[in-house]
């Protein structure tokens, strides 16, 4: 996937949380498939003990699903990719933040609860979006700029 033109130098980005979902599963599931061939070669109290850590990393991999699938709905974003890849076969890269439907309970459960235990956060997202604003109507640039600390004070 080509990196997106930020329209400044910058250091490399890091992968896409997509991307490092993807990759977990994909080691997930190497293992299950390494430990399923190995349960096949080993004896009685071994092949026991492989097919109960099989079992406890599938359960631990749905719970990883369930929780990306958890985390992505209270913002209204793709939880297969997040919106950054144009090949998903769920959003076809179109679910970023905010366009899909958002779940309400997980909303209040993470964004709400934590502007509740962090209010400053809140301010400052606030702030840097209405300096954001400011500057885009004055240099009509469509990208955000940062505002420096005296800027912001």
């Amino acid at each position: 996937m080509p990196a997106r033109h930020l329209g400044r130098a910058q250091a490399a980005a890091p992968p896409a949380p997509g991307h490092l979902v993807a990759a977990g599963v994909q080691l997930l599931n190497e293992l299950v498939r390494q430990l399923q061939a190995r349960t096949a070669q080993d004896d009685g109290d071994m092949t026991a003990k492989l097919a109960r850590r099989i079992a406890r990393l599938r359960e631990r991999n749905q719970a990883l699903e369930e929780c990306v699938v958890f985390l992505a709905s209270a913002v209204g974003m793709c939880p297969a990719c997040f919106g950054k890849v144009a090949e998903c076969l769920s959003c076809r890269g179109q679910g970023q933040p905010g366009k899909l439907t958002v779940d309400q309970t997980a909303f209040t459960e993470i964004v709400a609860a934590l502007f509740q235990k962090q209010p400053e956060r809140l301010d400052d997202v606030i702030r840097r979006s209405t300096f954001a604003d400011v500057e885009r109507g004055r240099n009509g640039s469509a990208e955000p700029q940062t505002p420096s600390p005296a800027q912001t004070r």
